[in-house]
Protein backbone atom coordinates (compact mmCIF):
# COMPACT_ATOMS: atom_id res chain seq x y z
CA UNK A 1 0.00 0.00 0.00
CA UNK A 2 3.18 2.67 0.44
CA UNK A 3 3.85 1.95 -3.10
CA UNK A 4 0.26 2.52 -4.26
CA UNK A 5 -0.27 5.35 -2.10
CA UNK A 6 2.75 6.96 -3.67
CA UNK A 7 1.90 6.37 -7.26
CA UNK A 8 -1.57 8.02 -6.49
CA UNK A 9 -3.56 4.78 -6.71
CA UNK A 10 -6.40 4.05 -4.43
CA UNK A 11 -8.67 2.25 -5.31
CA UNK A 12 -9.88 -0.65 -3.15
CA UNK A 13 -10.05 -2.87 -5.97
CA UNK A 14 -6.80 -2.81 -6.95
CA UNK A 15 -5.07 -1.89 -3.64
CA UNK A 16 -6.44 -4.93 -1.44
CA UNK A 17 -5.36 -7.93 -3.77
CA UNK A 18 -2.26 -6.39 -4.63
CA UNK A 19 -1.36 -6.26 -1.02
CA UNK A 20 -2.77 -9.66 -0.18
CA UNK A 21 -0.59 -11.25 -2.99
CA UNK A 22 2.34 -9.29 -2.00
CA UNK A 23 1.66 -10.38 1.37
CA UNK A 24 1.56 -13.98 0.27
CA UNK A 25 4.52 -14.19 -2.19
CA UNK A 26 6.81 -12.78 0.68
CA UNK A 27 4.74 -15.61 2.88
CA UNK A 28 6.00 -17.88 0.12
CA UNK A 29 9.51 -16.91 0.04
CA UNK A 30 9.86 -17.47 4.09
CA UNK A 31 8.23 -20.63 3.76
CA UNK A 32 11.18 -21.82 0.93
CA UNK A 33 13.58 -20.75 2.81
CA UNK A 34 12.69 -21.75 6.18
CA UNK A 35 11.38 -25.45 4.94
CA UNK A 36 13.23 -25.94 1.89
CA UNK A 37 16.31 -24.46 1.92
CA UNK A 38 16.49 -25.19 5.98
CA UNK A 39 17.54 -21.39 7.02
CA UNK A 40 16.16 -21.12 11.00
CA UNK A 41 13.01 -19.63 10.84
CA UNK A 42 13.75 -16.46 12.68
CA UNK A 43 16.99 -15.90 10.80
CA UNK A 44 14.75 -15.87 7.91
CA UNK A 45 11.97 -14.21 8.61
CA UNK A 46 14.06 -11.37 10.11
CA UNK A 47 16.28 -11.13 6.85
CA UNK A 48 13.04 -10.89 4.48
CA UNK A 49 11.83 -8.45 6.73
CA UNK A 50 14.98 -6.35 7.01
CA UNK A 51 15.18 -6.59 2.90
CA UNK A 52 11.68 -5.45 2.84
CA UNK A 53 12.23 -2.56 5.24
CA UNK A 54 14.91 -1.31 3.09
CA UNK A 55 13.25 -1.37 0.29
CA UNK A 56 10.28 0.18 1.77
CA UNK A 57 12.39 2.99 2.73
CA UNK A 58 13.89 3.70 -0.82
CA UNK A 59 10.26 3.76 -1.82
CA UNK A 60 9.02 6.06 0.78
CA UNK A 61 11.35 7.65 2.77
CA UNK A 62 9.09 9.49 4.29
CA UNK A 63 4.97 8.95 5.17
CA UNK A 64 2.63 9.82 2.57
CA UNK A 65 -0.66 10.07 3.08
CA UNK A 66 -3.64 10.65 3.63
CA UNK A 67 -5.10 7.30 2.98
CA UNK A 68 -7.90 6.58 0.57
CA UNK A 69 -11.60 7.50 2.16
CA UNK A 70 -12.62 3.81 1.80
CA UNK A 71 -9.05 2.74 3.65
CA UNK A 72 -9.85 5.17 6.73
CA UNK A 73 -13.37 3.94 7.04
CA UNK A 74 -11.69 0.62 8.23
CA UNK A 75 -10.74 2.06 11.21
CA UNK A 76 -14.07 3.69 11.88
CA UNK A 77 -18.08 2.70 11.53
CA UNK A 78 -16.79 -0.38 9.04
CA UNK A 79 -13.61 -1.62 11.35
CA UNK A 80 -15.97 -4.87 11.65
CA UNK A 81 -16.08 -5.45 8.48
CA UNK A 82 -11.76 -6.75 8.10
CA UNK A 83 -11.95 -8.10 11.61
CA UNK A 84 -15.38 -10.40 10.67
CA UNK A 85 -13.48 -11.42 7.38
CA UNK A 86 -10.61 -12.55 9.51
CA UNK A 87 -12.18 -14.00 11.71
CA UNK A 88 -14.57 -16.33 9.70
CA UNK A 89 -10.87 -16.93 7.49
CA UNK A 90 -10.05 -18.89 11.00
CA UNK A 91 -13.19 -20.37 11.29
CA UNK A 92 -13.09 -21.86 7.92
CA UNK A 93 -9.35 -23.06 8.59
CA UNK A 94 -10.35 -24.73 11.96
CA UNK A 95 -12.88 -26.42 9.81
CA UNK A 96 -10.42 -28.42 7.53
CA UNK A 97 -8.21 -31.05 7.99
CA UNK A 98 -5.39 -28.82 7.47
CA UNK A 99 -5.63 -27.25 10.98
CA UNK A 100 -5.21 -30.84 12.30
CA UNK A 101 -2.26 -31.08 10.60
CA UNK A 102 -0.81 -27.72 11.55
CA UNK A 103 -1.41 -28.89 15.18
CA UNK A 104 0.42 -32.24 14.57
CA UNK A 105 3.12 -30.62 12.98
CA UNK A 106 3.65 -27.86 15.27
CA UNK A 107 3.20 -30.03 18.53
CA UNK A 108 5.92 -32.56 17.01
CA UNK A 109 6.91 -32.22 13.12
CA UNK A 110 9.17 -36.11 13.71
CA UNK A 111 6.11 -37.96 14.90
CA UNK A 112 3.72 -35.91 12.21
CA UNK A 113 6.23 -36.85 9.50
CA UNK A 114 6.00 -40.87 10.90
CA UNK A 115 2.66 -40.42 10.43
CA UNK A 116 2.75 -39.79 6.93
CA UNK A 117 2.06 -36.10 7.23
CA UNK A 118 3.71 -34.03 4.22
CA UNK A 119 5.27 -31.14 7.10
CA UNK A 120 7.22 -29.81 4.38
CA UNK A 121 3.64 -28.93 2.64
CA UNK A 122 2.00 -28.04 5.95
CA UNK A 123 4.71 -25.66 6.95
CA UNK A 124 4.63 -23.89 3.68
CA UNK A 125 1.31 -23.12 3.67
CA UNK A 126 1.46 -21.91 6.82
CA UNK A 127 3.73 -19.27 5.52
CA UNK A 128 1.63 -18.13 3.09
CA UNK A 129 -1.20 -18.10 5.42
CA UNK A 130 0.82 -15.75 7.40
CA UNK A 131 1.61 -13.49 5.10
CA UNK A 132 -1.77 -13.19 3.75
CA UNK A 133 -2.80 -12.11 7.74
CA UNK A 134 -0.02 -9.80 7.54
CA UNK A 135 -1.22 -8.07 4.77
CA UNK A 136 -4.13 -7.59 6.19
CA UNK A 137 -2.72 -6.15 9.39
CA UNK A 138 -0.93 -3.91 7.48
CA UNK A 139 -3.74 -2.64 5.72
CA UNK A 140 -5.44 -1.91 8.67
CA UNK A 141 -2.68 -0.27 10.47
CA UNK A 142 -2.75 2.06 7.72
CA UNK A 143 -6.25 2.70 8.20
CA UNK A 144 -5.91 3.24 11.67
CA UNK A 145 -2.77 6.20 11.46
CA UNK A 146 -4.26 7.53 8.44
CA UNK A 147 -0.78 7.21 6.13
CA UNK A 148 1.15 5.32 4.55
CA UNK A 149 4.43 5.41 7.05
CA UNK A 150 7.79 3.18 6.46
CA UNK A 151 8.88 3.58 9.79
CA UNK A 152 5.83 2.20 11.75
CA UNK A 153 6.48 -1.31 11.63
CA UNK A 154 9.52 -2.00 14.13
CA UNK A 155 7.00 -0.54 16.51
CA UNK A 156 5.04 -3.41 16.17
CA UNK A 157 7.40 -6.15 15.97
CA UNK A 158 7.95 -7.46 19.61
CA UNK A 159 4.25 -5.93 20.53
CA UNK A 160 3.01 -8.39 18.47
CA UNK A 161 4.89 -11.72 19.66
CA UNK A 162 4.55 -10.82 22.81
CA UNK A 163 0.53 -10.33 22.51
CA UNK A 164 0.22 -14.15 21.09
CA UNK A 165 2.59 -15.37 24.09
CA UNK A 166 0.10 -13.57 26.31
CA UNK A 167 -2.71 -14.84 24.28
CA UNK A 168 -1.16 -18.76 25.27
CA UNK A 169 -0.16 -19.59 21.88
CA UNK A 170 3.32 -21.39 22.33
CA UNK A 171 6.19 -20.09 20.40
CA UNK A 172 7.39 -23.48 19.72
CA UNK A 173 4.05 -24.60 17.89
CA UNK A 174 1.21 -27.00 18.34
CA UNK A 175 -1.18 -25.05 20.54
CA UNK A 176 -2.92 -21.90 20.05
CA UNK A 177 -5.93 -19.63 18.28
CA UNK A 178 -7.39 -16.53 17.32
CA UNK A 179 -8.98 -16.18 20.43
CA UNK A 180 -6.49 -16.46 22.32
CA UNK A 181 -3.91 -14.04 20.62
CA UNK A 182 -6.82 -12.01 20.45
CA UNK A 183 -7.17 -11.49 23.82
CA UNK A 184 -3.37 -10.89 24.04
CA UNK A 185 -3.51 -7.76 22.09
CA UNK A 186 -6.30 -6.50 23.92
CA UNK A 187 -4.52 -6.80 27.33
CA UNK A 188 -1.75 -5.47 25.58
CA UNK A 189 -4.02 -2.20 24.39
CA UNK A 190 -5.60 -2.01 27.98
CA UNK A 191 -1.81 -1.86 29.47
CA UNK A 192 -0.61 0.72 27.39
CA UNK A 193 -3.81 2.65 27.64
CA UNK A 194 -3.51 2.89 31.57
CA UNK A 195 0.36 3.46 31.45
CA UNK A 196 -0.34 6.62 29.20
CA UNK A 197 -3.45 7.49 31.27
CA UNK A 198 -0.95 8.13 34.70
CA UNK A 199 1.71 9.77 32.35
CA UNK A 200 4.35 7.05 32.17
CA UNK A 201 7.09 7.70 29.35
CA UNK A 202 7.28 6.38 25.76
CA UNK A 203 10.56 5.37 26.40
CA UNK A 204 9.11 2.51 29.36
CA UNK A 205 6.35 2.04 27.24
CA UNK A 206 8.60 0.50 24.51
Amino acid sequence: QVLFLNLGISSPWIVVPAALLVGATVGAANGVLATIVRIQPIVATLGTYLILTGVTLTILPAPIGPAPDWLKAMAGPLSIVPLALIALCWLVIRRTPYYDLLMAVGSDDRAAYTAGVRVTRVRLIAYVLTGLFAAAAGLMLTSLIGSADPNIGPTYTLIAIAAVALGGVSLAGGRGGLGGAAIGAIDIFLLQSLLTTFNVSTYVLQ
